[in-house]
C-alpha cells in the first residue's frame, strides 16, 4: 500500500540497530524522526537508503565533474571541462584508479566553416591491495592520491611535450602505474556544398600531436601525430543528381575517410606508423531497391596491410519459401502478405600479416516476409571461407530461422 510521509496511520517497524518490531505512526517515524523506543536510535528508512557502500562490492565508481562554457560571441564559445574520476575493482587485489581529466575547447565559426581548437590532458594513478571498503574510504583515497598527482597541475601547456622532468617525476612513486596524456587537436568542417565541389574539397579535417608517459615496471614515453580527411557528397551522380552521369538510380551517398598514424617513441627509434582508407557508395535504384559498396584498406609497417571490398543488395521480392511453405498447410497466408525483402550480402578480403597471406570469402543471402502488420519471419544462409598461409583452412555454413511478432 502507497501511503504519504504525513499519514496518521499507524505501521510495524523494524530497528536496524536491535532488529526488533514496534508500531509507530508514519507521521511521527518518518517527519519528527522519532526512534525505536528499545534502544532510542533513529536511523529511518529514508536516510539508510543512502549506503556508503557495500564492502563485499565487485566495483565502486566517483565521479566529480564541471563544465563552464563562456559566450563571447554567437561564433565564439570557449568551454572548459574538468572530470575526477576513480574505480574500485574488488576483484584484482583492490585495486583502486584516480583519473583526473582537464579540457579547454575553443569552438569558433567563420563564415560558414566550423573550427575547433582543444588542448586536453590526463593523469591516471593506479594502487593495489587499498583499504578502501566504502565510499568514505573512497573518497579518503581520492583526496590522499590527488595530493601525490602534484605533477598533474604542474605542467604547463605546449611545453609538456617537452618537458623531460616529467618522466622523472612519474618514476618517483609507490604505485603500480602511473601514466600522463596531453593532447592538442585542431579541426575544421565546412558545410555540404552539393555541387561538384565536393567530389575535391575535404568535407572536415583534423590534425592532432599527442604524448603518453606510462610509469609502471619500466617506462614508455610515446607521441603520436595523427591527420584525417573526409570527403562526402549527396545526389550528384544518379538522375536526380546534380551531373546525372547514370540513369540506373535516382539517388546516391559517398563518404569517405583516410588517417595517417605516426607513433614516435621519445628516444627517437622503432617508429610506427599506419594508413587506413574507407569507403562507401549508397545507391537508391527505387524506394525499395538499394545498392551499398564499400572498401576498406589498411597498410602498416612489419609486411602488414588488409583490403577489404564488399556489396550489399537489398530488394524486394514476390515470393519466399517462407511464405510458400506455411502455404501449402495454410493457403488463406497468402492473403495477409504484405511484402518480401531480400539482402544479398557479399564481401572480398586479402591481406598479409607479418608476412604471411592471408584470405577471406563472404556470402549471406537473407529473407524477411511481413506476413502481416504484427507478425515477421526471416532466415538466412551464409557460407564463410578463410586461409590463411601455413596456419589455418576452414569452411562455415550458417542458417538461421527467426519470427518477430509485434503487439
Amino acid at each position: 500500500e502507497n501511503v504519504p510521509f504525513a499519514s496518521n496511520k499507524t505501521a510495524w517497524w523494524t530497528c536496524l540497530n536491535c532488529k526488533n518490531d514496534y508500531k509507530k505512526i508514519i507521521y511521527s517515524r518518518v517527519k519528527m524522526n522519532q526512534s525505536c523506543p528499545d534502544c532510542g536510535r533513529a536511523g529511518t528508512s529514508l536516510q539508510e537508503q543512502f549506503s556508503l557502500g557495500n564492502p563485499s562490492a565487485d566495483y565502486r565508481n566517483i565521479q566529480i565533474k564541471t563544465n563552464l562554457s563562456y559566450e563571447i560571441n554567437k561564433n565564439l564559445i570557449p568551454q572548459v571541462t574538468y572530470l575526477i574520476n576513480t574505480n574500485t575493482n574488488n576483484i584484482q587485489k583492490q585495486n583502486f584508479d584516480n583519473t583526473t581529466n582537464f579540457t579547454i575547447a575553443v569552438p569558433f565559426k567563420i563564415k560558414n566553416n566550423a573550427f575547433s581548437f582543444s588542448y586536453s590532458k590526463k593523469g591516471t594513478l593506479m594502487e593495489e591491495n587499498t583499504e578502501c571498503k566504502s565510499y568514505a574510504d573512497d573518497f579518503h583515497q581520492l583526496f590522499n592520491s590527488s595530493n601525490n598527482q602534484s605533477w598533474f597541475y604542474e605542467t604547463i601547456p605546449f611545453y609538456d611535450l617537452f618537458d623531460t622532468s616529467i618522466t622523472n617525476k612519474l618514476q618517483d612513486n609507490d604505485y603500480k602505474q602511473k601514466s600522463f596524456n596531453s593532447k592538442y587537436q585542431f579541426s575544421w568542417k565546412r558545410p555540404l556544398y552539393s555541387s561538384v565541389k565536393d567530389l575535391f574539397i575535404p568535407m572536415s579535417v583534423s590534425t592532432s600531436i599527442s604524448r603518453d608517459v606510462i610509469a609502471a615496471s619500466n617506462i614508455n614515453d610515446i607521441y603520436q601525430i595523427k591527420t584525417s580527411v573526409n570527403y562526402n557528397f549527396i545526389n550528384l551522380l544518379g538522375r536526380k543528381g546534380k551531373l546525372n552521369l547514370f540513369d540506373f538510380f535516382n539517388q546516391d551517398e559517398y563518404s569517405s575517410n583516410i588517417t595517417a598514424q605516426f607513433k614516435i617513441p621519445s628516444t627517437g627509434n622503432n617508429i610506427t606508423w599506419s594508413v587506413t582508407f574507407n569507403e562507401a557508395l549508397l545507391l537508391y535504384i527505387n524506394n525499395t531497391n538499394t545498392i551499398k559498396i564499400a572498401s576498406d584498406f589498411n597498410i602498416s609497417q612489419k609486411d602488414t596491410w588488409e583490403l577489404k571490398l564488399s556489396s550489399l543488395w537489398t530488394h524486394d521480392g514476390n515470393d519466399s519459401i517462407l511464405i510458400m511453405f506455411p502455404a501449402l498447410f495454410y493457403k488463406k497466408i497468402n492473403d495477409y502478405s504484405k511484402s518480401v525483402i531480400r539482402k544479398e550480402d557479399f564481401s572480398f578480403m586479402i591481406g598479409q600479416d607479418k608476412g604471411k597471406l592471408k584470405q577471406e570469402y563472404k556470402y549471406c543471402h537473407s529473407c524477411e516476409a511481413l506476413i502481416n502488420n504484427k507478425v515477421t519471419i526471416s532466415n538466412s544462409l551464409g557460407t564463410t571461407f578463410n586461409y590463411t598461409e601455413e596456419k589455418a583452412l576452414s569452411l562455415n555454413l550458417e542458417y538461421y530461422l527467426g519470427a518477430k511478432l509485434t503487439f
